[in-house]
């Protein structure tokens, strides 16, 4: 990540503001990604009879992906925002569910 103070930009909000544009661009594309992703798995567990939620996958995933965060305020941000993409993902999933069935009509 580009550290603006260290490379001697003149600090405005502004340049923060283009460095928060940037990464949030990447960060959709990221998501896309996973979404796309979890259609997938959705088909998986359709044929596999599998239910959309696993509650202690869920919560192994968010303890592994913050293990590393040694700021309180920070992890629970992330930990918030896990919770969010791990929730957005069982909607594609129950969406494209719902599609499949309604495919084999």
């Amino acid at each position: 990540m580009k550290d603006l103070r260290q490379e001697g930009e003149n600090l405005n909000l502004e340049a923060f503001r283009e460095e928060i544009d940037r990464l949030d661009h990447e960060m959709i594309n990221v998501l896309k990604q996973r979404l796309e992703l979890s259609k997938s798995i959705a088909e998986y567990k359709y044929e596999n009879e599998l239910p959309i939620r696993d509650e202690s996958r869920e919560a192994e995933l968010i303890l592994d992906r913050i293990k590393n965060v040694d700021d309180e305020l920070m992890c629970e941000a992330l930990k918030n925002i896990l919770e969010a993409v791990l929730h957005s993902s069982r909607l594609v999933q129950e969406h494209q569910i719902a599609k499949i069935k309604n495919d084999q009509k």
